[in-house]
């Protein structure tokens, strides 16, 4: 990891590939509303607004994306990748697009998860100076 003095190069993936079918509603739990905004808008606000979070990687459910098309409208430069059929394969699918490049950590946040804050991230990343997961 770089040293203390230099921001490290941080990932950050949203998943957002489960089915959410335990939640009635004619949205998927990720696009439910919450103040106006689905809650994966709220994830992706988050992270963007950290300066150590240099790509946001969201992945997605292939039948609900109608509904991330719509969410991530207002977003500029976040990749997008297909699920799988587990949340492990979800996540080792956007580990894949990372390979190659030279990130000191990657942080990986549930998409119908809005209420983390920039202080946790910071709080995350601090104690990946000491652990390293």
């Amino acid at each position: 990891m770089n040293s203390s003095k230099t921001m490290p190069k941080v990932a950050a993936i949203i998943v957002a590939a489960g089915s959410g079918s335990r939640l009635p509603g004619d949205r998927p739990k990720a696009y439910q509303l919450l103040g106006g905004k689905a809650l994966i808008v709220h994830s992706v606000s988050l992270f963007s607004q950290h300066p150590a979070i240099s790509k946001i990687i969201v992945v997605y459910n292939q039948e609900h994306l109608r509904f991330l098309r719509e969410a991530m409208a207002p977003f500029k430069g976040i990749e997008e990748v297909k699920g799988g059929t587990t949340r492990q394969e979800s996540v080792s699918n956007a580990l894949e697009v990372l390979e190659g490049d030279d990130y000191d950590s990657v942080l990986i946040h549930d998409a119908a998860r809005p209420f983390a804050t920039l202080n946790l991230i910071d709080r995350l990343l601090n104690e990946l100076k000491v652990e390293k997961a």
